[in-house]
C-alpha cells in the first residue's frame, strides 16, 4: 500500500509533470492538501453525511441511507457505518450501529 505521500507525488508527475522541480513540489503540495482533506475526520458537531448529497444512497424503498462511512468513538473504536432515516415510523437520521458504552464523535469517508 503506497503512502499518502507517494500518491501525492505521483498525482504531481502526473498532471504536471513538466521537470520543473519547483513546479512539481508546489503540485505535489497542492495534491497532498487534498488528499489529506478527503481523509480528514469529520466531528459530528460539524457535519454528518446526510448532510451531504453524494453520500446519499436512496436504492431501498422506504429508507434513506447514507453509504458506509468510517466512523470513530471516544473510546477509540473505527469501523465502518452508516446513517439510516426510515420513511415510515422513525423520522430522524440514526446510526445504524451503536456501541455500547461509546458514543461517536466523528466519520470520515471511506
Amino acid at each position: 500500500m503506497r503512502t499518502i505521500e507517494e500518491i501525492a507525488i505521483q498525482c504531481a508527475e502526473n498532471n504536471w509533470g513538466d521537470g520543473n522541480d519547483a513546479s512539481l513540489e508546489r503540485q505535489k503540495k497542492s495534491c497532498l492538501e487534498s488528499i489529506e482533506e478527503v481523509l480528514r475526520w469529520i466531528p459530528i458537531e460539524d457535519d454528518l453525511p446526510e448532510k451531504n448529497d453524494f453520500l446519499l444512497d436512496t436504492n431501498i424503498p422506504d429508507v434513506l441511507r447514507t453509504k458506509k462511512i468510517l466512523v470513530k468513538t471516544d473510546m477509540g473504536t473505527v469501523t465502518d457505518n452508516r446513517r439510516i432515516k426510515m420513511a415510515v415510523g422513525e423520522k430522524q437520521w440514526v446510526w445504524f450501529m451503536n456501541y455500547d458504552g461509546e458514543e461517536i464523535t466523528h466519520w470520515r469517508i471511506l
